[in-house]
């Protein structure tokens, strides 16, 4: 079965993907990651992380969360474990990451900088490793 294709809005690129993406990160790094969700075929939704608050959209639609460690410590705590998939890229791996971690399923990090041109492959691997959730 071949996915559906469509055009996005606002580039004009053709998203082949149907999995959704909500990248939840500061601005200039959540700029970068929605462009390369983009760029390997998914449709992705951005919300910046403005300080400690941030209002979650509605989950239900995403496969995938992408965030970043420590912008994103109090987000973590927010978001209810539901087996949806979480990536969370980190300058650096420590105890507090761990901790806030804690005993998710489905959950992954990866330590910045990120190889661009692998950074679809590692989305479409954490997607088809999730495909029973």
């Amino acid at each position: 079965m071949v996915p559906p294709r469509f055009r996005h809005e606002e580039t004009g690129l053709l998203v082949i993907k149907t999995d959704r993406i909500l990248i939840l990160d500061e601005q200039p790094f959540g700029r970068i990651c929605s462009a390369l969700v983009l760029q390997n075929g998914y449709e992705g939704d951005w919300a910046a992380i403005a300080g400690e608050e941030l209002v979650l959209p509605d989950l239900t639609p995403y496969r995938l969360i992408i965030t970043s460690y420590p912008y994103s410590r109090a987000v973590l705590e927010q978001l209810p474990e539901q087996g949806r998939a979480l990536l969370v890229l980190a300058d650096y791996a420590c105890n507090d990451l761990l901790q806030a971690l804690g005993d998710r399923r489905n959950c992954y990090f990866a330590v910045k900088p990120l190889n661009f041109f692998n950074f679809g492959n590692i989305i479409r691997h954490i997607l088809d490793e999730g495909a029973g959730c």
